[in-house]
């Protein structure tokens, strides 16, 4: 029999063993939830207007309009510019296109993302997550500082390839990854499927609403040299907007191309719930910028009407709180950055253009912006909403103001500039005050960097109004 002090050692250790699991259990009660897996989809070219759950009359979109239901849809989002990547870098730095300064690719050298500036995917990787991009390159390309704070940039989503429109397989091995590190996944995923020239994905998709094809006018990749399909003016040398024959064959290859993204997303959320991260997932589904199809009287993106700009934006929370909500407020996608943050328990940098748009959910905060987009190029241009009407200095032709009422004439169709001269005269007042606001936020973004200057038009309107000389 054992002396009475081994069995008190005895007794003392199966003590402390049996305890063990008890004290792992109440450590775990005590630690955070883990944070959740934040999936960022953005698809190139999408205008909100020619999807299903936005009011467009034909099917392009069957999954996202049930998705819709377990998401919370911003029915009148604005992006920052109809150019990719400075609408883009909006996104990921919470800066207006004039002050981070990035713009597309033209062969001309560029800006690329200042290192002082903060970037979503740095923030996040500082944060404990995986940080995945998985792209279609050109104007997202890491030469422009897109892969700032990405552990993976890669570009994945070819738009040739044996089985175009499929979801790519890196997908699902970096979802394995993050799972196999134990960290929570941030997955920025791109593509150009909805992009001039329109022809790209698989044929029952993309020609899904093709009834009537001009003879001539593209319907697959083959149709196009090599020069046509890499630049847009040679293609549209081939179509004339002006004809409502041609204008039917392209919107519906691009209603085709909407199709195909839609399969996409469908393909990303069944990976989700095979891999059983889904609900738990914040799901970000948005896009750069719209396109225009002749309503003023041109084509492709770039400019400061609404089709150029309003895109789709719908958010599923984790858990499914929100679900079914519908926001019409007009909202900036310059204000991802600090919602996306936000919403997983992670701060933001204090120098941020970028406001959250979970008070416009959660009550008890105020949300009212001005809705700006701008057009940095050789003559900076912007438009904003305020006082019931849109305003845009975006010279074109003899025109160098633009007056809208958004809710009588919601396709921008009337100038209203003419009619309307002391309305003009106070938008041109507070188009000085935005352009003057960017020196305020340009130390913080890009120490040293001079914003670029305002083109002719608004130089003549500040002049007068004092701001320079």
């Amino acid at each position: 029999m054992p002396s009475k002090p081994t069995r008190r050692i005895f007794l003392f250790f199966l003590a402390l063993i049996l305890s063990y699991p008890l004290r792992i259990v109440a450590a775990s009660e005590d630690s955070p939830p883990p944070k959740p897996d934040i999936i960022l989809f953005s698809v190139d070219t999408l205008r909100a207007d020619h999807l299903s759950c936005y009011g467009y009359g034909k099917p392009t979109s069957p999954f996202i309009d049930s998705f819709r239901g377990e998401a919370v849809l911003f029915r009148n989002a604005i992006s920052q510019s109809a150019h990719t990547a400075p609408s883009h870098m909006s996104i990921f730095t919470a800066f207006m296109p004039d002050v981070h300064g990035v713009t597309n690719f033209t062969g001309a050298e560029k800006l690329k993302l200042a290192p002082e500036s903060p970037s979503l995917a740095e923030i996040l990787r500082n944060n404990g997550y995986m940080t995945v991009g998985l792209h279609g390159g050109g104007n997202v390309n890491a030469g422009l500082g897109f892969d700032r704070g990405f552990d993976c940039y890669q570009d994945v989503f070819k738009l040739q390839t044996s089985e175009p429109g499929k979801l790519p397989p890196e997908v699902g091995e970096w979802l394995d990854r993050s799972r196999a590190a134990g960290k929570p996944l941030f997955l920025f995923l791109h593509h150009y499927f909805c992009h001039v020239p329109y022809i790209h994905g698989p044929r029952e998709l993309r020609c899904a609403f093709l009834e009537n094809p001009v003879p001539g006018l593209p319907t697959r990749p083959e149709d196009l040299t090599d020069l046509q399909r890499k630049k847009n003016v040679e293609f549209w040398k081939l179509v004339d907007m002006s004809d409502p024959r041609h204008r039917e064959h392209l919107l519906a290859l691009y209603d085709g191309g909407i199709l195909v993204a839609d399969h996409i997303f469908k393909e990303i959320a069944e990976l989700l719930k095979e891999k059983g991260c889904y609900d738990k997932s914040l799901i970000v589904l948005t896009s750069d910028h719209g396109e225009e199809f002749y309503e003023h009287s041109s084509q492709g993106h770039g400019s400061l009407f609404i089709e150029h700009l309003h895109v789709p934006l719908l958010v599923k929370f984790p858990g499914g709180e929100y679900a079914g909500r519908q926001i019409d407020q007009r909202v900036r996608l310059v204000d991802l950055l600090p919602s996306i943050c936000e919403a997983v328990g992670v701060g933001t940098p204090p120098e941020i253009q970028g406001i959250s748009l979970l008070s416009l959910l959660r009550g008890g905060g105020t949300y009212d912006p001005l809705i700006v987009s701008h057009h940095v190029g050789a003559e900076y241009q912007l438009r904003f909403y305020s006082d019931g009407y849109v305003y845009s200095n975006m010279a074109d032709e003899d025109t160098v103001d633009w007056l809208f009422d958004p809710v009588k004439d919601p396709r921008e169709q009337i100038n209203l500039a003419g009619q309307k001269p002391e309305i003009v005269k106070k938008m041109r007042l507070l188009a000085g005050q935005v352009e003057q606001e960017k020196h305020k936020y340009a130390g913080s973004a890009r120490p040293g960097f001079t914003p670029p200057p305002p083109g002719k038009e608004l130089l003549k309107q500040l002049r007068s109004l004092g701001y320079v000389k």
